[in-house]
């Protein structure tokens, strides 16, 4: 039986000692995805576990993988993310990826990441070069 604790607030704590958790980490998902919006007012009663929600937020958006296994959140795909560029380098695309944040809300979900870069040649009319590169 796992053990009830009413005075850890942290995500982590109650993940790596074994107690309870109620997994509500799909609703938070919905909040982390930015989707919907860029900013969230969480209001509730005093003890209603919003330091722990705002825990659990940080820990997803610091990429700990490993306290969300089993968890609704918890995803075990890939996420591939492809950029093309025209008479350019694969490594360019690659760069793009990253420097236009392409792979935040992937990272955000603690999915694998994997970055695709393709280079297009418009005289050949054919791919010069890719460059697959993956990531934590």
């Amino acid at each position: 039986m796992e053990k009830a604790a009413t005075d850890i607030y942290t995500f982590e704590n109650l993940r790596r000692n074994g107690f309870t958790y109620i997994d509500k980490t799909a609703i938070l998902k919905q909040l982390a995805d930015m989707s919907r919006g860029k900013q969230f007012f969480i209001a509730r009663p005093r003890r209603f576990g919003k330091s722990l929600a705002v825990s659990t937020l940080q820990c997803l958006f610091e990429g700990r993988r490993d306290l969300f296994q089993g968890l609704a959140i918890e995803t075990a795909t890939d996420a591939y993310v492809i950029e093309v560029k025209r008479d350019s380098t694969p490594m360019k695309a690659i760069e793009q990826i990253r420097d236009k944040s392409y792979t935040d809300k992937f990272r955000l979900a603690g999915k694998p990441i994997t970055l695709i870069g393709i280079a297009f040649s418009t005289k050949k009319r054919a791919v010069s070069g890719a460059k697959i590169v993956r990531e934590a």
